[in-house]
């Protein structure tokens, strides 16, 4: 026989367990239990690891999750493409539904996007599952940016029509303002408006051509206003430079007419080549809002890329610009609201395009909003 050594080799050239008796790592010898909770950091879940996950306990889903499996309930296809647009697997999507583990807030900011015609309510079951969601993970401002420039791109690249360009971007630039800057428990409202026809002597007022917004700003449109010379975007255009209002600051001595619950606003020309198109507004119902430097440099280059969408031909320099004074906001949109649906149906009854009614209206309208205000003293 030979020796234990000898056995030692044999064995292991033969693949077999080691002799009885030797000493053995213990790391090789370590037995795992039969069930095993692991607890990964969040983060870890959301990228879709499915080696491990949190086991939670048995709870009622949350509000993210309802609306979640709303959107997806039943489609198979919808979910597939969607976990291609997020760079999750559909196993972490379906963890998501069912509520055993819950989004990155870069995964939140692409759902609201990936959803637009459910945004309003996508973001109202997120404040509502997530209420300590921090700011700084909400105003990701480096990733939004990257992301918004990337499609408005493609889209300039891509879309031939002119007027469906010029939407398409317009309205993915909002949904991507709003996705910055709407955090939890801050209404928050994006507006662009665009200069009127110029008068004889210059133009007078600008025009809101989109408002969108979180509460208490309601999803469907309002009725549009018109802009003079007091409120923070004429301001902003006449002023060539970004106009910053705040209800708080003791030092404001330019008196702005701004909506009841506006507590804080920021507007910035839209410009290309120093002529000017129009300007974009972001207000909200927080004081102290729009002195955050996140909120500044956001509504500079949304104006730039907004900028992207307009014709050559809504450029005018800043010399047209013979801004009026106008009745107040909420005078405004009480008047529209009576008569402009109306006026446009009877112009349209006498063979005027839909476009070439609202232009007249609005021409009209703006005549009479100009005289009244000469003759009111409570605008």
């Amino acid at each position: 026989m030979g020796s234990k050594k000898d056995l030692v080799r044999e064995s292991k050239r033969r693949r077999h367990p080691p002799v009885p008796n030797m000493p053995l790592d213990p790391v090789l010898t370590h037995t795992e239990p039969k069930s095993v909770q692991v607890h990964l950091p969040q983060e870890s879940v959301a990228r879709g690891d499915t080696s491990s996950a949190y086991i939670h306990k048995k709870e009622a889903p949350s509000a993210f999750s309802k609306m979640l499996c709303s959107l997806l309930k039943g489609k198979r296809e919808r979910m597939t493409h969607l976990a291609c647009e997020l760079g999750v697997t559909q196993v972490t999507i379906y963890r998501w539904m069912k509520g055993t583990s819950n989004p990155r807030p870069a995964h939140l900011q692409h759902l609201l996007v990936a959803f637009p015609e459910h945004r309003q309510e996508m973001l109202s079951a997120i404040e509502q599952s997530f209420p300590a969601l921090p700011w700084s993970a909400m105003a990701n401002l480096e990733e939004t940016q990257k992301d918004v420039y990337r499609r408005v791109m493609n889209l300039v690249a891509t879309v031939a029509d002119a007027d469906l360009r010029r939407w398409q971007i317009t309205q993915t630039v909002f949904d991507y303002a709003l996705l910055q800057l709407a955090v939890a428990g801050q209404g928050v409202v994006m507006t662009y408006a665009q200069l009127m026809p110029e008068r004889a002597d210059g133009v007078h007022s600008l025009y809101e051509i989109m408002t969108c917004g979180s509460a208490p700003w309601l999803p469907l449109p309002q009725n549009h206003a018109y802009l003079g010379c007091t409120t923070a975007a004429g301001i902003a255009a006449i002023s060539q430079h970004m106009f910053i209002w705040d209800e708080g600051d003791e030092n404001e001595r330019v008196p702005v007419d701004v909506e009841s619950y506006i507590r804080s606003s920021c507007a910035y020309p839209v410009m290309r080549g120093g002529l000017l198109a129009g300007v974009l507004v972001i207000s909200s119902t927080q004081l102290g809002f729009s002195s955050s430097p996140i909120v500044r440099q956001a509504l500079v280059e949304y104006a730039q890329l907004l900028g992207l969408a307009l014709r050559d031909d809504e450029f005018k320099p800043f010399s047209v610009l013979k801004l009026r004074l106008l009745p107040n906001l909420a005078w405004q949109r009480e008047e529209i609201a009576k008569s402009y649906i109306n006026r446009v149906i009877a112009a349209c009854q006498r063979g005027l395009s839909r476009r070439e009614a609202e232009s007249m209206v609005q021409a009209e309208i703006e005549l009479e909003f100009e005289e009244f205000a000469l003759v009111s003293d409570d605008i």
